[in-house]
């Protein structure tokens, strides 16, 4: 008779709690025609809706601008925070324990010890006393900074040069002690250590050339940029620990000890330029050309080139369109050019081996097969536009057709199962440039202001038609 058992336990409500967060922040600001400063500093501290989990974070933030000269400007933005965080999660997810335990099973006994099954088979842990019980703790300190310098070379041409970073810093604890839920017993604690930092910095240096001839407005630009990624990290394992209280490793077993490390780095280099002209207002032609170098392909293939133009003619600027009152704007716009794509795991154009133990000692094994071959997927697009504007406005209209033809796309090569590249312990398949997706189109987009004032009342409209199409496979 089930009701013998009486109310049973609802394990999400004793899981669960109402998590209150709070927040304060404090910031001065000021300055002076020649300086400006802003420092601000904050608090917040919120806890899981699952019982010993939260979130903390201390933060700092300076922004400062100064101009010591008429032709100098110079400026630095930082921001600190450190991060405290538990993560209440065991092996098995607490969370997913609450839903499936069963519940004639109580949180504890009336003797104060932890409720459990009173079978080890085909029963689960209290999900409750891992969450007690169990340490998963997350440290991050992180660093974001900037210093930017504008120089007045000339009085219509502008040099800008920045430096930015992120550094930042994780240490991760994790402890399971060893326990006894009636009849679920874990003789077996454990603890892992892992600390990893990450450093990113970015140089950008660019000159910018505004002015007017006559009728003929020309906004110039010309730059080079430098991003540089890199990552470490260290990991330690041991078992056996003398008491649950004790969670340094040094204090597990020595014949238990598991380490790892890791390392890696990547970087991007580009040379850009763009040129705006514009004639009377009527006649706008943008050109970009770049150079984008990237640490995911080899020497040889490094390199890719991204030219791109774009032309429009404000009709409604025209002098046959001045007494066409209900016209605001009439503008056709037709575009062409390239951009590329490098966004691929690292070291995939070069074969790479992982460390593996084996009785004889160390050994390694391939990790990737690589490609050499690996170049630069672009995508080239073609773009004839309208846009249309009426009645001071409350009519807007635009319509797009568009060719985009993705050429040399980067994807991962299926293949066959004795290659290696399935199953445990499988072997990254090659990455190689195999085909082209071709996507081609027409959108159109009306909005209307059908009703000004306190009340405003407005429609949009939006129709797009596409077709995606994948023109050639690479066949060996």
């Amino acid at each position: 008779n089930p009701s013998l058992l009486g109310e049973g336990t609802n394990w999400q409500d004793v899981l669960y709690r109402n998590a209150p967060m709070t927040k304060h922040n404090i910031s001065v600001s000021g300055g002076s025609d020649e300086t400006q400063y802003m420092l601000s500093a904050g608090y917040f501290n919120q806890q899981g809706i699952a019982i010993e989990s939260n979130f903390q974070r201390y933060s700092f933030r300076l922004n400062l601008d100064n101009r010591p000269t008429s032709w100098l400007k110079v400026g630095t933005s930082l921001n600190l925070s450190r991060i405290n965080e538990d993560i209440n999660v065991s092996n098995d997810n607490i969370v997913n324990l609450a839903i499936r335990q069963s519940p004639d099973i109580p949180v504890k006994y009336p003797d104060g010890s932890w409720g459990g099954p009173s079978q080890s088979e085909f029963t689960l842990e209290n999900p409750v006393a891992l969450a007690k019980l169990n340490t998963n703790e997350q440290k991050r300190s992180q660093v974001i900074g900037n210093l930017y310098a504008d120089i007045d070379l000339l009085e219509n041409l502008t040099l800008r040069n920045e430096l930015s970073g992120t550094f930042g810093y994780t240490n991760h604890y994790v402890f399971n002690p060893t326990y006894e839920f009636n009849a679920r017993i874990n003789d077996l604690n454990s603890s892992n250590r892992s600390a990893s930092n990450n450093t990113f910095w970015q140089i950008k240096n660019y000159a910018t050339y505004i002015n007017s001839y006559q009728e003929l407005s020309v906004n110039a630009m010309a730059g080079h940029e430098v991003q540089v990624s890199q990552w470490e990290g260290l990991s330690g394992y041991r078992e056996r620990f003398p008491t649950n209280n004790l969670h340094e490793l040094a204090a597990g077993d020595a014949q238990t000890a598991q380490n790892n490390s890791y390392a890696g780095s990547s970087s991007l280099q580009s040379f850009f330029t763009r040129l705006n002209l514009t004639y009377d207002d009527r006649y706008l032609v943008t050109g970009n050309l770049r150079a984008d170098g990237s640490s995911n392909f080899s020497e040889q293939n490094r390199w890719g080139i991204f030219p791109s133009v774009a032309l429009a003619w404000r009709i409604s600027s025209e002098a046959f369109m001045q007494n066409v009152d209900f016209v605001d704007e009439l503008k056709l716009r037709a575009g062409y050019g390239y951009v590329g794509n490098q966004n691929i795991p690292n070291n995939r154009f070069i074969d790479t081996f992982s460390i593996v133990e084996t009785q004889w000692g160390n050994g390694v094994r391939p990790q990737n097969l690589g490609n050499a071959q690996l170049r630069w997927e672009s995508t080239e697009s073609i773009n004839v536009g309208i846009d249309l504007s009426l009645l001071d406005n409350r009519v807007n209209f635009t319509a797009d057709a568009y060719i985009r033809r993705t050429h040399d796309l980067l994807t991962e090569v299926p293949l066959p199962l004795y290659a290696g590249t399935s199953g445990t312990g499988s072997i990254n398949a090659p990455i190689d440039n195999i085909g082209q997706l071709e996507n081609k189109g027409i959108e159109f987009s009306l909005n209307t202001t059908n009703i000004e004032g306190p009340f405003r009342w407005e429609s949009n409209v939006v129709l797009s038609m596409n077709r995606n199409v994948v023109t050639k496979l690479k066949s060996e």
